[in-house]
């Protein structure tokens, strides 16, 4: 499937396209993505649970894999402050 949304800069955005893309079966490039810390440790969490990312200035590209959990639950979730990162941790994905 393809599908484009064009959208301005948005932290819940850039973090909902991550999850999605994740879930996908094939590579999905995010365009545009907002860089923040929410951002950066959701990357590091779905790196943990075996996605492969590639984050640019202008674009993130996420290559999906079958997520495991990590041996240590906290690696790569970095602080619970993050809404969407502690939703995902208590949620099976």
């Amino acid at each position: 499937m393809t599908c484009q949304l064009d959208a301005p800069p948005s932290k819940s955005m850039t973090q909902r396209a991550l999850i999605i893309a994740a879930l996908c079966d094939e590579a999905t490039r995010i365009e545009g993505p907002l860089h923040c810390d929410d951002s950066r440790l959701l990357v590091g969490a779905l790196r943990a649970l075996g996605c492969r990312i590639d984050v640019r200035d202008d674009w993130i590209d996420v290559q999906p894999a079958p997520l495991i959990a990590p041996d240590d639950p906290s690696a790569g979730y970095g602080q619970p402050h993050a809404a969407t990162i502690a939703r995902a941790r208590n949620q099976s994905i």
